[in-house]
């Protein structure tokens, strides 16, 4: 018993090794490279592979040349164990080199597709939170994404002002003013004639929306007419608006004029950024990326601070 529990120990020594090695790994593919393969399987994967060296180590076929060889190298045993112990140290070695090898890959081309809006906002609320002394905005909506995905829109504004409230944090949001915010909003909806009635479906949606809001707007009556709609949406701009201005929480500067480009800043380092493209059928449709390239940083950078420089 005691030299098949050794036996076993040897076998466990070096295999453990392996599947750190193979665990680190896939971990970083998936964080780096959106490479998915669960990390169960890779130690459901281990574990079989253990199950079936100790099956074939004490088969029946084999187990006399085993027993022999163990007569063998008695002597040379603890030199073995030793031996097996180094090489899992060696292995975890190397998959400690591999995964700051994949993050140095990671830092050097670190753009990546995020989704097209509203989906994007679970990403952006994941920069949001998780940044640590600094926020830079850029975008055409203070209120981003909350008729659009309102769900997602709380829990940013939760995380704008919870991330605003650290000590010695700084935030910076530049939006578009009013005019220019509304027209956007037509543009992105495809919203023309602002007298027009507006199309049933949105209008049933607005509805929805403005029960799920915790302030009155005109009583909650639903909007007719495109114009009753962008000034819905003006409305919870300015909402958002007073709610960060009055906590004192972050500097507000609006923009006058377009920017090619609406972007989420972290410490100066990491960013969310969206522009519009058309989609399969001709739609205007903002796409979002991830990036931690210095480069596309320093190009960020540049936009706010010749815009916020203006005002």
């Amino acid at each position: 018993m005691n030299q098949k529990l050794t036996n076993f120990l040897t076998i466990l020594g070096g295999l453990t090794g392996v599947i750190s090695a193979a665990l680190s790994i896939v971990k970083e593919m998936n964080d780096t490279y959106q490479f998915i393969l669960p990390s169960w399987i890779v130690i459901l994967l281990s574990l079989a592979l253990v199950v079936t060296m100790i099956k074939l180590q004490w088969a029946h076929h084999i187990s006399s040349w085993i027993e022999w060889l163990n007569r063998k190298i008695a002597h040379y045993r603890p030199t073995m164990i030793l031996g097996v112990l180094v090489i899992s140290l060696m292995i975890l070695g190397i998959s400690c080199y591999l995964m700051v090898s994949l993050r140095q890959v990671a830092d050097l081309s670190g753009t990546r597709f995020v989704g097209r809006f509203p989906e994007n906002m679970i990403e952006i609320n994941k920069l949001v939170k998780e940044a640590r002394n600094e926020l830079i905005i850029v975008g055409d909506q203070i209120a981003y994404g909350a008729f659009s995905q309102p769900k997602e829109h709380s829990q940013y504004l939760s995380n704008l002002i919870e991330a605003s409230e650290k000590n010695n944090f700084s935030t910076k949001i530049m939006s578009y003013e009013t005019s220019i915010a509304k027209q956007a909003v037509k543009t992105q909806l495809g919203l023309k004639n602002d007298e027009d009635s507006l199309n049933p479906e949105l209008k049933t949606k607005a509805k929805a929306w403005l029960e799920l809001t915790e302030n009155s707007y005109y009583d909650k009556r639903s909007p007719e007419t495109v114009t009753d709609f962008v000034s819905l949406l003006a409305w919870k701009n300015e909402s958002v608006r007073k709610t960060l201005s009055s906590r004192k929480l972050c500097l507000i500067k609006f923009l006058e004029e377009k920017v090619p480009v609406f972007f989420w800043m972290a410490d100066g380092n990491r960013a969310v950024f969206s522009f519009y493209a058309r989609d399969e059928s001709n739609n205007p449709t903002e796409v979002s990326f991830f990036t931690n390239d210095a480069n596309t940083i320093e190009i960020l950078k540049l936009i706010y601070l010749n815009n916020w420089s203006k005002q």
